[in-house]
């Protein structure tokens, strides 16, 4: 009697696309939203990144550096990044002694006084920063680029069946670069 009963909708395969979408739709749509709030964050730290690149490769470039270039220098980091809210900026440069065997500060200014400065002693307290700056000869210096970018994915995803492990984050760069030859005197700028 059963299998009487049952034996039309075993056969009769009518609405099985229906079944199907409504099994597969909602995977499709996290996957649409993940993709297009991962795609975001890349972008965020790809402009991120080519924006510390291009003050960075500025300041090789210049002749002198005033501390007034750098409000500047913050303008130019707000507009690469589309003016996002919270962008923020540290320029050091360092020279190696070989006599003290460490890196002396020069001056560091952050415009707008949003990070703090670097000091010879806290420089060379902080390993993980010593330890990215690249190897330099006596008396040989750096500029060291760093900016910070705060990133706030535009869908929270944690509500869907399947969560992201994107949350809010700030992208740190951190770009080191020797001035180019015969170009930026440094040695008169902000501390």
């Amino acid at each position: 009697m059963m299998d009487r009963l049952f034996r039309p909708f075993r056969r009769d395969e009518s609405g099985t696309a229906v079944v199907e979408l409504v099994l597969v739709l909602p995977i499709m749509l996290w996957a649409y939203l993940a993709l297009f709030t991962y795609w975001d964050a890349y972008r965020v730290l790809n402009t991120t990144q080519k924006a510390s690149y291009t003050i960075a490769d500025m300041i090789s470039r210049f002749d002198t550096l005033d501390p007034a270039d750098f409000p500047g220098m913050q303008d130019v980091l707000e507009y690469m990044i589309g003016d996002r809210e919270g962008a923020k900026m540290r320029i050091t440069a360092v020279v190696w002694s070989d006599k003290d065997k460490r890196f002396n500060v020069q001056w560091s200014c952050s415009p707008g006084k949003a990070k703090s400065v670097w000091t010879t002693a806290l420089l060379n307290a902080d390993t993980g920063i010593k330890g990215r700056i690249p190897s330099l000869d006596d008396g040989e210096w750096s500029v060291i680029v760093e900016t910070w970018v705060d990133f706030v994915p535009a869908m929270d995803l944690s509500s869907l069946p399947v969560s992201t492990p994107l949350e809010p984050r700030t992208f740190h760069q951190f770009i080191a670069t020797r001035p180019r030859p015969g170009k930026t005197n440094l040695t008169k700028s902000c501390l």
